[in-house]
């Protein structure tokens, strides 16, 4: 049992950081020191607040980016509506908001609007043909421009 104790003696002085050559009274007087040591509440928290402010921040992320997500849908409709971004771009609008939110709200700022972009030039009627060929202005232009025959033009669009 004494050869046991001497190992013990040498992990316990390992443990505490002590030599090799440090006597028992010096152990008990480690271990004391260890007992007397207050612990400062300021520098610790219990785990127990950590795990639940830990939870709640990414209750709150989540919240975030999920309010985030709708402000960027609602960015880019605006402006597909007002004409500063096509139908066309509104997948790369999305992707770039993913990479860089503050990027896309900037080229937006920038971006003039564009009529053409948000209504047609007829407003939505179809274009009136002529009473007597029956061809659009467009298409009789394009007749006089070839020389083609209004009639002939008319049978083959038929």
């Amino acid at each position: 049992t004494a050869y046991k104790a001497k190992d013990h003696f040498k992990t316990l002085r390992g443990a505490l950081g002590l030599p090799d050559t440090a006597t028992e009274t010096e152990l008990v007087a480690a271990c004391t020191s260890l007992k007397t040591k207050s612990i400062d509440p300021a520098q610790y928290v219990p785990v127990g607040v950590v795990t639940e402010l830990r939870d709640e921040i990414a209750i709150l992320t989540r919240r975030l980016n999920d309010g985030d997500e709708k402000t960027v849908a609602e960015e880019i409709k605006a402006a597909i509506d007002d004409g500063r971004l096509h139908q066309s771009m509104k997948s790369w609008a999305e992707d770039l908001a993913k990479s860089d939110r503050a990027a896309l709200t900037r080229y937006l700022k920038d971006q003039p609007t564009i009529a053409a972009l948000t209504s047609s030039q007829t407003n939505g009627k179809p274009p009136v043909p002529d009473e007597k060929t029956g061809l659009t202005q467009d298409e009789l232009a394009i007749c006089t421009n070839m020389g083609i025959d209004p009639a002939d033009y008319k049978k083959a669009k038929e």
